[in-house]
């Protein structure tokens, strides 16, 4: 069993309304970030200890306020904690159901997602610009071989990024496992969040819950009328984005597998 390093448990106990005890259960979570539930005085709360700093440019203090402001609506877990170095977060602790359980056909995941990305995407919330580029060149140097392969697929791509309008709040790693149907409304994982282009998300979602021909058709009808756009134009904006979603994806992925120092949850066994 794995447990949170000694600079986490420490700083846990400094929190006023924390008692002096608790007790710590790893539960299944994201790939990289570390789920516990935390114990204490009676109450249960979520502990989400993140990766590293050097594999993810996430600015924690914006995303956790983005946060705060969702949980005031009743989107989003409450957080409630925020470490000093950013090193994990504490929120409420809620009884959740996903969609990503076999009682929901594979079309009904579909629409449920559709309509997720549309809830999204019409949420007047303040965020900053998803920084997309600069999160990109961040990856790569993080990744030792192939740069200069990497960097082509960086000029390629940047200035359609550039060009695209960034109008919107977007999640970026909307998978099925990460909308709630109860409570009913709430979406998980934020911390990618921030002011995008949807059809950037859209692509994301794609890649995310790796759908097949026939679920993305499904998707775009489903989207195309829950925003009354026309089906042929979301089809051909997706697909602009999509190399874009692949290319973000592929660095990640790139830096878990190939980075020099790669990135682990501050655990110790």
């Amino acid at each position: 069993m794995s447990w949170v390093s000694p600079c986490i448990t420490e700083e846990l106990l400094s929190i006023p309304w924390l008692a002096d005890s608790y007790q710590l259960k790893p539960i299944q979570g994201g790939v990289i970030n570390g789920s516990y539930a935390l114990d204490s005085n009676g109450k249960r709360f979520y502990l989400k200890v993140f990766s590293a700093e050097n594999l993810n440019a996430i600015n924690r203090p914006q995303a956790y306020s983005l946060q705060r402001s969702l949980a005031q609506m009743k989107f989003a877990p409450e957080p409630l904690y925020l470490s000093r170095k950013g090193l994990f977060q504490v929120e409420s602790w809620l009884h959740i159901e996903t969609i990503d359980s076999n009682q929901y056909s594979g079309q009904q995941k579909i629409q449920l997602l559709a309509g997720a990305l549309t809830f999204v995407h019409r949420l007047n919330v303040p965020a900053i610009e998803i920084p997309l580029v600069a999160q990109w060149l961040h990856y790569l140097r993080l990744i030792p071989k192939n740069k200069d392969q990497w960097q082509r697929r960086i000029q390629l791509l940047q200035d359609r990024w550039y060009r695209v309008e960034k109008n919107c709040l977007c999640h970026h790693d909307l998978s099925f496992g990460h909308i709630c149907v109860r409570p009913k409304g709430v979406i998980l994982d934020w911390e990618y969040a921030a002011r995008s282009n949807r059809y950037f998300d859209i692509a994301c979602a794609l890649l995310i819950n790796q759908m097949e021909p026939q679920a993305c058709q499904w998707l775009y009808r489903h989207y195309a009328n829950e925003n009354n756009i026309d089906v042929e134009e979301l089809v051909n904006k997706v697909g602009y984005m999509l190399p874009l979603a692949k290319l973000t994806a592929d660095l990640w992925t790139a830096t878990l597998t190939e980075g020099e120092s790669q990135s682990q949850p501050l655990v110790s066994n």
